[in-house]
């Protein structure tokens, strides 16, 4: 039964309503104005309106979008009032007084189209549920099957006719089913080198037999994509021959990229890994023999026959430490000394040392991006990274040639990434260096970065120039992609991330060798020629040294309560423990105790990098010379300069 809601402020019309109304209807008789109760349809009067006509809007808007009629029992006085809300709040009006077939007549209208209202809805919202489901069901198909779709007939030869296949393929390839069989069919699409692949794919299921392949097709303008294809045969009423074959193709090719790109750093993170364990080897060997050579110039009387040797020595060793120190820097595992600045200042200092590196027959262009954002680098490596790469396209140009530097803001998003799984979304200061030199193939673009790979003559380069720039650029969180083509060319794009942080203060270092003053230092390394000859140093300096070769012999000889250590002189990585283990156990039994790390390099016992900078406690990097070391010691003992 449909509920009427009277809203009447005229008691005697109400009554006489609700006497015409009761017997076919449930009446809601709400003098004061309730709208709160669910109704069908609601009569009112001209007071009542003007009373609540705001109210009644609101109800109708909630409603929506069922219909909810009003009534509006009006007087002659209430013409211009009807008016004014008619078709917002009144649906329709009748005139007081009220005939009872008119106002029969008016209510099963209004009730009618109420009722046609909600079943209309109801039929849109089920018919809507219905196609929502619909594609729903429509979207996990069209995503579970593959990119293309195609069906082959078997002539009775076993050739292949193609039948049909689906638009994608036409999208994708920029070739018809009819163009495909007029180059000569889909071997025509096979690249050369898959083509045994393909037959054999192809013969499998021509005899019966379901089989899947992986191959590369070429579409219609040189492009190559890897596709997995997915094929099954279709046989006849006797299923006895293939009359058929269904197949879909799933295009890879993305993912082919990707893998190659995550196999490819996995590789270089493996040679980076290996350089960094051989580095570290090499420079406990050099700090005993640069050590060692220096202590012995110390001790001998001037203009000794020996001292000339010892020199050149000493200056061997330097070059071999150079060397150890690209390793490290490819390795990422080099101490820096990063400072913010801009990157057209920088370049701007090399320039002309540039231009004299390339030599005169090169032209050198410097396009500076216009207001660059300051990056944090070490100003030292923003040399290395510009000497490098101008020196591999100097040695790439034949005869006269052209050098581009350009640097720009940059803006790395999502999609870019795909392509690009060693970038990161964010904000990037961009280094290009490009050259119209002889370029690479993709053999040799693949390996540019791996320590010690070359394409020069022997004696013309050690191949550790790119793999410096490689493990500098990966050291700042940046990363650098490479494009270059036999005779086109190389471009290098470095991609530096924004710094957004204040600019560091640079510290300036001691320039004489700090003296020690009775100082006792404890010094744990596990590679005895290397303590030996720091133990011989350090007392040379003044210092009262007691020596350990293991963790645990530091430990026991800081547990007797008569050992008084101003100074821990640790290697970070050791059997046992490691250097900042071993540090804090002292400090627990020596508060306060002072601790200096020294290492041939700088990675964990885990691998995670630890930077100079970063480090909790002053670090002291091998191979390192008597002056260094007496600096560092001086600095951690008096830290103010006392």
């Amino acid at each position: 039964m449909s509920r009427i809601l009277l809203l009447l402020d005229d008691c005697r019309e109400r009554d006489r309503l609700g006497h015409l109304l009761g017997a076919s209807y449930q009446l809601l008789v709400s003098p004061d104005g309730g709208l709160e109760v669910p109704f069908d349809l609601c009569v009112l009067d001209g007071p009542t309106l003007a009373r609540l006509a705001a109210r009644l809007q609101a109800r109708k808007a909630a409603a929506q979008p069922h219909f909810l009629p009003c009534l509006l029992v009006a007087t002659p006085q209430d013409r211009a009032l009807a008016r004014a809300h008619l078709g917002q709040v009144v649906d329709e009006l009748i005139f007081s007084p009220v005939e009872p077939l008119e106002l029969e007549a008016r209510v099963e209208s209004l009730l009618h189209r109420r009722h046609l209202s909600t079943e209309l809805e109801r039929r849109v919202a089920e018919r809507t549920a219905q196609l929502q489901e619909s594609e729903t069901r429509n979207r996990i198909i069209a995503n579970l099957i593959s990119d293309y779709a195609y069906i082959f007939q078997v002539l009775p030869d076993g050739t292949l006719r193609g039948e049909w296949v689906t638009e994608s393929f036409t999208n994708t390839f920029g070739l018809t089913l009819e163009e495909v069989t007029a180059r000569g069919g889909w071997q025509s699409l096979v690249l050369p080198e898959d083509l045994p692949i393909a037959r054999e794919h192809a013969r499998k299921v021509a005899g019966g037999q379901s089989d899947v392949c992986e191959m590369r097709w070429m579409t219609a303008d040189g492009q190559v994509r890897w596709l997995r294809d997915y094929a099954q045969p279709v046989f006849d009423d006797s299923g006895q021959r293939v009359i058929r074959i269904f197949g879909a193709s799933q295009d890879i090719t993305e993912r082919k990229h990707l893998e190659a790109q995550l196999l490819q750093a996995q590789r270089m993170e493996s040679i980076g890994r290996l350089a960094g364990g051989v580095a570290h080897d090499f420079n406990n060997l050099l700090s005993v023999i640069i050590l060692r050579a220096e202590l012995a110039l110390n001790r001998m009387p001037a203009h000794h026959p020996l001292s000339e040797d010892l020199f050149k020595i000493l200056d061997t060793a330097r070059l071999s430490a150079d060397i150890v120190r690209q390793l490290l820097t490819f390795a990422r595992q080099q101490p820096n000394a990063p400072q913010v600045l801009n990157l057209n200042e920088a370049v701007e200092a090399h320039l002309h040392m540039l231009g004299r590196l390339i030599g005169e027959q090169i032209e050198l262009r410097w396009h500076p991006g216009q207001d660059l954002w300051p990056v944090r680098v070490d100003p030292a490596q923003i040399h290395q990274i510009l000497s490098n790469l101008c020196l591999n396209a100097r040695d790439a140009i034949v005869g006269d040639g052209r050098i581009v530097i350009e640097t720009s803001n940059v803006v790395i998003d999502d999609a870019y990434c795909r392509w690009h799984p060693d970038a990161v979304p964010g904000e990037y200061v961009l280094l290009m260096v490009a050259d119209n030199g002889m370029g690479m193939t993709p053999d040799i673009l693949s390996r540019i970065f791996e320590p010690f790979f070359t394409t020069k003559e022997i004696g013309k380069g050690t191949g550790l120039g790119l793999a410096t720039v490689y493990g500098i650029v990966k050291q700042y969180d940046g990363f650098i992609h490479v494009y270059s083509e036999p005779g086109q060319g190389s471009t290098f794009k470095i991609y530096l991330p924004r710094y957004r942080g204040d600019t560091l203060v640079e510290v300036r270092a001691e320039a004489d060798v700090p003296q020690g003053n009775g100082e006792v230092i404890l010094v744990v390394e596990d590679e005895p020629a290397v303590l030996d000859v720091v133990r011989a140093l350090l007392e040379d300096l003044g210092y009262v040294v007691l020596a350990a070769g293991r963790p645990s012999e530091a430990l026991k000889l800081a547990e007797d309560p008569n050992t008084h250590i101003d100074l821990l002189l640790s290697d970070m990585v050791m059997p046992e423990m490691g250097g900042p283990e071993l540090a804090e156990r002292l400090q627990a039994l020596h508060p306060g105790l002072t601790v200096l790390f020294m290492s041939g390099y700088t990675s964990s016992l885990h691998g995670a990098p630890v930077r100079a900078s970063d480090a909790k406690f002053p670090f002291l990097q091998k191979p390192f010379t008597i002056q260094t070391m007496a600096e560092a010691v001086h600095r951690a003992l008096h830290p103010k300069g006392a």
